[in-house]
């Protein structure tokens, strides 16, 4: 009781600018009733899908790691599973779209960890702001812009 692997499998990058969107031809069998779908790479299980009627799938790049070659098989009712399809090679899909696969997630740091303190003053941060109250902001006139000498101050603190 064997079924036949899907057929005309596709790798297309997106929608998202991290994804690849594989597809495939349903699988037709008279004699065993398709459950599924499972894509692998590089005989390294990636996904299943549990739904016999679904022709494709979205999957992140980051899951395709350091794999080539992309196949997908039928799963069957009774907990079979049919022989790898053709195989795409996704290295090459992955180089044309000029999509780089990151070896390590990048880590994003908490806010609270930053040490501002420690942090290299550039030009916009010698900037200082005033605050004024309302009597200020009604009462003066335009507000004086600061001698060469005073910013060349501001900047030495």
């Amino acid at each position: 009781e064997s079924i036949e692997p899907p057929k005309r499998v596709q790798a297309i990058g997106g929608p998202q600018s991290n994804t690849l969107l594989v597809s495939w031809e349903q699988t037709l069998s008279t004699t065993t009733a398709t459950r599924g779908y499972r894509v692998l790479v590089d005989g390294r299980q990636i996904h299943d899908i549990i739904n016999s009627l679904n022709d494709h799938t979205v999957i992140n790049i980051n899951a395709l790691r350091q794999g080539r070659f992309l196949t997908v098989r039928a799963l069957t009712e009774n907990d079979g599973e049919s022989h790898d399809s053709i195989p795409v090679d996704i290295d090459e899909i992955l180089k044309k779209l000029d999509m780089d696969i990151p070896s390590m997630p990048i880590p994003v740091l908490p806010e609270e960890n930053f040490d501002r303190e420690s942090m290299p003053l550039t030009a916009s941060s010698s900037l200082t702001l005033r605050t004024t109250s309302d009597d200020e902001v009604t009462n003066s006139g335009p507000l004086p812009l600061p001698t060469p000498h005073a910013i060349v101050e501001t900047q030495q603190k």
